[in-house]
């Protein structure tokens, strides 16, 4: 953090070698929802790295502070989800 054209973000979670249903939502300051990204993958451990591309991925977003919501789910059981802070440049 900062970042320009994509994030990587690492996550630590309790849910290993399962499939697991992420979404990322994004809001400015205001908390103004600005768009959100679906993903599924199988996680290989308890560490997950999550890619958004704001070129690719479609997401209107100029320079400035954002939060990201991160929630994550596996089939059969509840989600959990944690904000995190981002900076564009």
């Amino acid at each position: 953090n900062p970042a320009k054209d994509f994030v990587k973000i690492l996550i630590t979670h309790d849910r290993p070698y399962k499939a697991l249903n992420t979404t990322l939502q994004i809001y400015d300051v205001t908390g103004r929802f600005i768009a959100d990204k679906h993903m599924k993958q199988a996680s290989l451990g308890n560490r997950t790295e999550l890619t958004l591309n704001f070129v690719t991925d479609r997401i209107p977003i100029n320079r400035g502070i954002y939060f990201i919501r991160i929630v994550l789910s596996t089939d059969g059981e509840k989600s959990t989800s944690k904000p995190i802070k981002l900076i564009i440049q």
